[in-house]
């Protein structure tokens, strides 16, 4: 099956949310449970899975580093652009969380379909990075425009508590030690991994809602996140 194909039936696994939505057979609700079942049991069942697999190289790093540096960019943007535009607290937070939140979950199905086991091993990689930034420096973030108070404890304990961070630390030392996994293994942890992640299509359909374009402030955090 070619690329493109396989790109075709993600967009429509996309419609088929959009129209279950529309049809009432899907709402919101179920589209966070998918969500959470894929960063819960598919993205790590895919990390272990390709990332002890993946060739390490030094030039690598620059792909969670390069996540971060985009996240903080993009906090200098958001921040800038909700002056500009004279939002209140409660709208700038949610500027800049949007804009800073880089949601690969969406990306993955589609680098799979693209280019495979070795460029979603490469995002997985990336999405290292953002997991660090998303789970201490957005976190602080939210807590912040909410008016709540956090400590550095509680930043530690959302990082630890956060199931796609431990898959790929555990994936990166399978790595590091040159131990091969077995097919046995690796077979049906990829397998399940890619059926739950094509979830993400579905629940994107289901959450879409065009009606929100027409706000020019939803616009700019598109912008933002693109």
């Amino acid at each position: 099956m070619s690329p493109e194909v396989r790109i075709a039936l993600l967009i429509g696994l996309f419609v088929a949310g959009l129209v279950a939505r529309r049809s009432g057979w899907l709402q919101p609700k179920h589209a966070g449970f998918m969500l959470r079942l894929v960063i819960n049991v598919g993205l790590p069942a895919m990390f272990i899975a390709d990332v002890s697999r993946i060739p390490l190289r030094t030039d690598l790093i620059a792909l969670p580093a390069g996540a971060l540096i985009i996240m903080l960019l993009t906090w200098l943007a958001a921040w800038l652009s909700g002056r500009a535009m004279r939002l209140n607290r409660q709208e700038q937070g949610s500027l800049t969380l949007c804009g800073v939140s880089i949601n690969n979950g969406f990306l993955f199905p589609f680098v799979l379909a693209a280019w495979g086991q070795e460029a979603f091993a490469q995002l997985a990689l990336f999405d290292f990075g953002h997991v660090i930034g998303q789970s201490t420096f957005v976190y602080m973030l939210a807590a912040w425009y909410g008016g709540q108070h956090t400590s550095a404890a509680a930043v530690v304990k959302r990082a630890l508590l956060f199931p796609p961070l431990w898959a790929l630390l555990v994936a990166l030392a399978i790595n590091g030690a040159d131990v091969a996994l077995p097919q046995w293994l690796v077979v049906p942890l990829r397998l399940v991994g890619q059926s739950i992640l094509l979830l993400v299509i579905v629940a994107l359909g289901v959450l879409f809602d065009a009606r929100l374009l027409r706000d020019g402030r939803v616009m700019l955090a598109l912008a933002l996140r693109l």
